[in-house]
């Protein structure tokens, strides 16, 4: 019985691990952190008091993957000046009744 199955022209298909790993590889690739979370507003003032959560929660949002930061959404689409100090990188919602 042959363990890698074959596509229509002959070459043998990756399996599952390869493909996992590969599809993390070309995503850590395109990740780069925030372009703003040096002199965010949210991070420096709001959460120098709480530096495990901010650090947890810049982990999630700034770097890497930040297009599900709600801050970073409403940067990107209205400009920096028209982030609210107090929107949280979570709070999506508020950011799509800006958006």
């Amino acid at each position: 019985m042959d363990v890698n199955p074959q596509i229509g022209n002959g070459q043998n298909l990756p399996d599952a691990n390869c493909i996992t790993v590969l599809n993390q590889q070309k995503k850590e690739a395109h990740m780069t952190d925030c372009e703003l979370i040096a002199g965010c507003i949210f991070f420096n003032d709001k959460m120098s008091e709480f530096p495990v959560t901010a650090e947890r929660m810049k982990r999630d949002y700034c770097k890497g993957d930040n297009s599900s930061c709600a801050r970073y959404r409403v940067f990107k689409a209205l400009g920096r000046q028209n982030v609210p100090k107090d929107l949280f990188p979570n709070d999506t919602d508020r950011a799509n009744k800006m958006l």
